[in-house]
């Protein structure tokens, strides 16, 4: 709550409350690690985020596995990071080992409600990384498929 009010700060102090208070609970831990990665992400601090999101993606893997959603959400924001820190290699690496699970997630709920799959890529994302998750989603049974490099509307 206090993160989508834009209160960072506040939001830091819970998860740092949370984790000084510590846990029994391996997933406890992982989560508030990432949600404190999160806050400090978006005060500048990328070094700290990178170091809290990369703790909980190694708990939740040995703990959940990769499958599992939180795993999964936490392994999109540490690839998130270690993109907007400059370090592609990493990001795509990460993004490798998430993308095949969330993406048989996305295509599952769109067999249920036909819709489109649009990816919005980043327009430096590497051209490579970008055939990876279109060759993916058309793997896992994606038939439609929008790419977009640029916002809607947006001019070239």
């Amino acid at each position: 709550k206090l993160m989508a009010a834009g209160d960072l700060a506040g939001a830091e102090g819970r998860y740092r409350q949370l984790l000084d208070k510590g846990t029994d609970n391996p997933l406890h831990k992982a989560l508030a690690l990432d949600g404190l990665g999160r806050a400090v992400f978006e005060q500048g601090r990328q070094a700290e985020a990178i170091e809290a999101i990369e703790e909980a993606v190694s708990l939740l893997r040995e703990r959940q596995g990769v499958q599992d959603p939180a795993t999964c959400g936490a392994l999109q924001n540490l690839g998130r990071l270690y993109l907007a820190a400059g370090q592609v290699e990493k990001s795509i690496a990460v993004s490798r080992e998430e993308v095949p699970f969330a993406l048989q997630r996305i295509v599952r709920s769109f067999r249920e409600n036909p819709g489109q799959i649009i990816l919005a890529a980043h327009p430096k994302a590497p051209v490579e990384a970008l055939v990876f998750l279109v060759d993916r989603v058309r793997e896992t049974g994606g038939e439609k498929l929008l790419v977009a490099t640029e916002a809607p509307g947006a001019s070239p």
